[in-house]
């Protein structure tokens, strides 16, 4: 499939170029004639084309420009034969640098002149009004523009749309050239020079008086024709435009789809095609999100009945060969047009505001051309309509190949077979944007300084085994080297999050003077979306975030070391099952491919999203709707883990370790999920100044000890760490099994499980002093829950079962004797 603009380059009608963006405002009535910007003069006559007159100093030559539009069947030909025919005349009348551009529904030639005066405005005049004879020298350039339009490729009415929008030249397939050239030609002349239909611009310095007076004193033309305009409905942007229709064609190269975007303000446009076509813009971003599509080109034009913006998109070279099937092609495309469709319409709205009298000023300014300057006030001369409701059309390009497969097989048949399946799927793709894809866990805390937010995947580490130990947690960090090196504006603090509860981003912003609730929601919303769901780190953004990961696993405290070492044999396969972070082995070697892997699979499955309103619950629905333009959308596939089994637990074993400075022991004891409340409660029996720990390893035994809960993906880990000189270390791990018999055996009283719950208690109300404790809670689905409660016998029961030395796993580590 040819493209229809050129990589990432606005081809705009009438050369428009971006604008800044003010506040919203109203529709105009239909077909009210522009304000004009300052320094530009519109002058009418009644049977006579609009004059737009622009008045500057510098350029060396005067100029003009003439505007012939046309909306009729057959108009696209005459456009081109009388554009032609008064570009000759000109050239004729000495006029200089004449340049004819047909198009498919409007037409212009420009051209330079020594000065602005009567003799120009009669000669246009002249150029217009004069009937045509057979023997005049235009009649040569005439014939040349019908052998051009004879040439022209055959429009392809799978593409009509978008060729309209674009002013592509083509032909319809029925075109035959006529018999008498001439007589067709004046013809043509007399159907297409009307007053209503025709829009002069002049570029000049001085005084145009004379000129201004000349052309409104020439004769009127008969028969004036209003140009036909869109009903003067008010835009819709706020809400997503219907599918007018769906359309497959054939491709020579590779496939790929089409969206046209039809209606809102022409004067958006400008503003929007910058945004569009920004290759690290949120168009590019969401759509190589969506099964790594593309944009291919992106080409827009403003009208006088609104904006039109074409888009076409392909898959990249690397899932091209996943797409061979015609129905899966439709499908995956499907769902890149309606994220480009969306795209387009918000970059549309968040310009509406501007008018086009803002338009122009910039559009003429910009021309440093006399005839571009021209050209481009005549064009925002033309009256305009009320910007009509939006409305899409989509085009499936599909290889040949994909679906001929022999020589007997019927071409359109083939296609005739695809267009209703291609049809259902804009229909899914559409539909799978109705339904949010982001379970929401929100709590409001008014009155606090900052919104928090957490959003990320409960699958958390499932999908890692040793090889790929902690990719997901340097995916989260390298995510963030990413948004931090945009340089964002958004003040939205964004930080990499990885545990065996989830993984993904937390970020956090205070509002800004003025700002309101609902506001601050969406940009903390729209930054955390699009970093986690469609953002994809560069190499650098890794080589930052490995460093990072090495750095935090390459910690010299020997009890963490003593801990990951620990809880490692505890999980031999799926270390990061227990230690999210991973393995030094395994972080060193992330590489770029394996994060964009992992941050496919998360964002393909199960999403969550925690909220900390710090206004109301309004706030929270502010962030979800924000983040859900970010999710990528697979129509027909469900969001789910994947399948974890930690098998039996190891067989419990000693492992020793010959360490240089610090020694000491840790046990990791397995724990599955029934149990897990009842081993954070031995853990806290244990641990603490009055803990069962301190008894037995105080009075210089140990020089620190601990017992925690450690968290885990499928089996989580009951974990006691004991620092000690080398010449104690065999004497704690005597006291340490001995305290563990003693409670397996049932040395557990109401005492200890007393002091216990208010140990928990104070801990969790340490943790949660810290925000950032709290949303990563929410997402975990603890910060709501009631506080456990124990029962002594219970408990006994569970250290019975848990408090197995045969599945103990203890490391030792010693001095180097």
């Amino acid at each position: 499939m040819p493209p229809l603009g050129r990589r990432h380059r606005a081809l705009v009608a009438a050369s428009l170029f971006a604008i800044g963006c003010p506040a919203a405002r109203a529709p105009k009535p239909a077909n009210e004639p522009p304000k004009p910007p300052p320094g530009v003069e519109v002058h009418a006559a009644s049977g006579r084309p609009r004059l737009v007159v622009v008045r500057r100093d510098g350029d060396p030559s005067a100029a003009i420009a003439l505007e012939l539009r046309g909306d009729q069947p057959g108009d696209e030909l005459r456009l081109a034969l009388v554009s032609a025919l008064v570009g000759a005349r000109l050239e004729a009348a000495a006029f200089g640098g004449v340049e004819v551009v047909p198009g498919t529904q409007l037409a212009r030639v420009r051209a330079l002149v020594p000065q602005l005066g009567a003799a120009t405005a009669g000669q246009l005049d002249a150029a217009l009004s004069t009937p045509i004879t057979k023997g005049e020298p235009a009649m040569a350039a005439v014939r040349k523009a019908l052998d051009a339009f004879a040439a022209r490729p055959v429009i392809d009415p799978a593409l009509s749309r978008a060729t309209r929008c674009l002013e592509r030249p083509t032909r319809p397939a029925s075109f035959k050239p006529p018999d008498d050239p001439a007589a067709f030609a004046e013809a043509a002349r007399a159907a297409v020079v009307r007053a209503d239909t025709m829009i002069v611009g002049a570029v000049g310095s001085g005084s145009t008086d004379t000129f201004v007076q000349a052309w409104r004193s020439q004769p009127a033309y008969a028969g004036s024709v209003t140009v036909k305009g869109a009903e003067p409905l008010p835009p819709s942007l706020g809400t997503p435009s219907a599918w007018k229709s769906t359309a497959v064609t054939l491709s020579m190269g590779h496939a790929g789809g089409v969206v046209v975007v039809e209606g809102g303000p022409r004067a958006a446009l400008p503003g929007a095609l910058p945004l569009l076509t920004d290759e690290g813009g949120p168009l590019a971003s969401r759509l190589r999100a969506a099964d790594d599509f593309r944009l291919r080109g992106l080409s827009g034009a403003a009208r006088a009945e609104g904006a039109c913006v074409v888009v076409e998109v392909e898959p990249s070279p690397a899932v091209r060969s996943s797409l061979k099937d015609p129905e899966r092609l439709a499908l995956r495309t499907a769902v890149a047009l309606e994220v480009a469709r969306q795209e387009v319409e918000l970059a549309l709205q968040s310009l509406e505001a501007i008018d086009d009298a803002q338009a122009s000023k910039t559009a003429i300014a910009s021309g440093g051309d006399p005839r571009e300057a021209a050209d481009r006030a005549a064009f925002w001369a033309w009256p305009t309509s009320a910007p009509a409701p939006l409305s899409s059309w989509a085009t499936l390009a599909v290889a040949a190949s994909s679906i001929v497969k022999g020589p007997s097989i019927d071409e359109g048949a083939a296609l005739a077979q695809l267009a209703p399946k291609f049809a259902l799927a804009m229909q899914k793709a559409k539909l799978a944007w109705t339904k949010s894809e982001i379970e929401l866990k929100s709590r409001t805390e008014a009155g606090q300084g900052e919104l928090w937010v957490a959003l990320g995947s409960p699958c958390s580490v499932a999908h890692e085994g040793v090889s790929d130990a902690g990719t997901a947690s340097i995916a989260a960090r390298a995510l963030v080297a990413a948004h931090a090196s945009h340089g964002s504006q958004s003040g939205v603090v964004v930080e990499p999050w990885s545990a065996t509860t989830g993984v993904g981003l937390v970020a956090h912003a205070a509002a800004r003077p003025g700002e309101s609730a609902a506001s601050v929601g969406h940009r903390v919303g729209d930054t955390v979306g699009r970093s986690f769901l469609a953002s994809f780190p560069a190499a650098e953004h890794l080589a930052a975030a490995r460093a990072d990961g090495l750095g935090s696993l390459a910690t010299p405290v020997v009890a963490d070391e003593l801990v990951r070492s620990a809880v490692r044999f505890s999980s031999p396969l799926h270390p990061s099952w227990l230690d999210p972070q991973g393995t030094l082995e395994a972080v060193a070697k992330v590489g770029l491919e394996q994060v964009d892997l992992r941050l496919a699979s998360l964002r393909s499955g199960p999403l969550r999203l925690a909220v900390l309103a710090n206004a109301d619950e309004a706030q929270a629905d502010a962030v979800a709707r924000a983040a859900e333009r970010w999710v990528p959308r697979r129509p027909g596939e469900a969001r789910a883990c994947p399948l974890v089994d930690a098998g039996p637990a190891p067989k419990g074993a000693i492992h020793a370790l010959t360490v240089k400075t610090g020694t000491g022991v840790a046990l990791a004891l397995p724990v599955d999920e029934a149990s897990r409340e009842a081993a954070a409660e031995i853990a806290a029996i244990l641990d603490g100044k009055d803990g069962r720990l301190a008894a037995e390893l105080g009075a210089g035994l140990a020089t620190r000890w601990e017992a925690r809960l450690v968290r885990g993906v499928a089996r989580h880990a009951l974990v006691i760490v004991a620092l000690a000189p080398d010449s104690n270390v065999d004497a704690v791990v005597g006291r340490v099994r001995a305290v563990l018999e003693k409670l397996r055996s049932g040395g557990i009283d109401a005492a200890d499980l007393a002091r216990a719950d208010r140990d928990r208690a104070a801990a969790r109300t340490a943790r949660r002093l810290d925000p950032r404790a709290r949303v990563v809670d929410l997402f975990a689905g603890d910060l709501l829950a009631p506080a456990p409660q124990m029962e002594l016998s219970p408990l006994r029961a569970a250290a019975a079962k848990l408090l197995d030395e045969d599945k103990t796993q203890l490391v030792v580590a010693r001095l180097a004797k």
